[in-house]
């Protein structure tokens, strides 16, 4: 009776002791043939294995990994351009072999999928992928420049202040005594349009997108051709100018601040999403946008219109 006790004590004492193994490794060419085995930490009861096969720019990369766990599950995660399978068990050193590769034959499950400009591209579901899925978390970011020669060839990755949900793009061209400028602006915005803005003197193209690192094209150049509308302009001398709207101008827009004791005034066409967005300008006493043709009024004026002109588009840019 004593010899049993003794060898039932020894035997939980053992098997008590007994310290929970898994394989481990990085396989980063696709192979785990360096794995290892490893004494699982405190906490750590089960054993995992993953699978991830990645393409991007036609090159085809495979991964294996494998550790110890505090908990885990069998599954599959397809992100379109990388697709991942899982599989998890608790028993010791039961990890030896490697996760199976994820599937590839739609099972007529359909869900969105992004690719770093976009993410409204439909996928198919492959296995057991009965579910759709959104991540989010990744800090938001776009591209930043400020290209006075006409240029963003410089343009850098900024990551956005919170707040900021969308990265917006503007190109300018403006013209004075003969001479024509383009600049190109991209930066992170809190809000912004769509859309276009011609004073006569200077055309602006804005362009607007809501995902990561979505303003790495430039905005189009601001349209030529006119549409037929037409609205008054300032010049810094007279604002009884008649120029000709293009592309989806389809407003006449005025504005009005007062700066030094002097009255200012801005005029020209505007799309209406432009429109919309004049809301509570800084420096600016009115704004006002009509649909009818020369409906923004000939008003002589006898101060540059510059200091308003650029206090509206830093609104639109940066509120």
């Amino acid at each position: 009776m004593d010899l049993q006790i003794s060898v039932f004590l020894l035997f939980v004492l053992f098997t008590a002791g007994h310290s929970f193994s898994c394989y481990e490794c990085m396989g980063l060419t696709g192979s785990c043939a360096d794995q290892k085995l490893k004494t699982c930490p405190s906490g750590s009861s089960k054993c995992m294995s993953l699978t991830t096969v990645a393409q991007a720019g036609g090159v085809t990369a495979k991964v294996q990994v494998k550790s110890c766990a505090p908990d885990c599950v069998n599954g599959y995660m397809n992100f379109g351009t990388a697709k991942t399978s899982l599989a998890c068990c608790n028993t010791d050193q039961c990890n030896v072999q490697d996760a199976p590769d994820p599937p590839h034959a739609s099972n007529g499950k359909t869900c969105y999928s992004c690719d770093g400009q976009s993410c409204s591209n439909v996928m198919s579901c492959s296995g057991n992928e009965n579910r759709c899925i959104k991540a989010t978390g990744h800090s938001f970011s776009c591209y930043e420049c400020v290209g006075l020669t006409g240029s963003c060839a410089d343009q850098k990755l900024k990551t956005c202040p919170s707040g900021s949900s969308k990265c917006m793009s503007l190109t300018t061209v403006a013209q004075a005594g003969g001479v024509t400028a383009k600049v190109q602006v991209k930066s992170c915005a809190p809000d912004c349009v769509n859309g276009y803005m011609n004073f006569g003197t200077a055309k602006t193209s804005l362009a607007c997108c809501n995902t990561d690192q979505c303003n790495v094209q430039d905005a189009p150049d601001p349209p030529h051709a006119s549409n037929g509308k037409t609205c008054y302009s300032c010049d810094g001398q007279s604002c009884s100018n008649v120029m000709s709207c293009s592309g989806n101008e389809n407003r006449c827009i005025k504005a009005t601040a007062s700066y030094g004791g002097q009255s200012l005034v801005v005029k020209g066409c505007a799309s209406q999403s432009i429109c919309d967005a004049t809301v509570s300008v800084p420096n600016a006493d009115s704004i006002s946008c009509c649909e009818g043709n020369l409906c923004n009024g000939a008003q002589s004026v006898s101060q540059s219109f510059l200091f308003l002109c650029c206090s509206l588009l830093s609104f639109l840019l940066l509120h």
